[in-house]
């Protein structure tokens, strides 16, 4: 099985101290990479449906709306 061969014990023959866990390489950098880019074309979804609605007049905000 291939998870056996990639999982290690994390502690020393003598159990006393503990080893480095593993991590990725710039593991952060890749999420905050895939984050920024998923807001990016989420938000540029949202302008594109929005403009949508309002050039085929479906919703278009008026002044008489605002409870201000």
């Amino acid at each position: 099985m291939i998870y056996r061969s990639i999982h290690k014990t994390s502690r020393t023959p003598n159990d006393l101290i503990a080893l480095e866990p593993y991590s990725l390489p710039r593991g952060l950098f890749k999420i905050s990479a895939v984050v920024a880019i998923s807001l990016y074309i989420g938000g540029k979804m949202a302008q594109k449906g929005a403009n949508f609605l309002e050039e085929n007049e479906i919703f278009v905000h008026s002044e008489e709306d605002d409870d201000d």
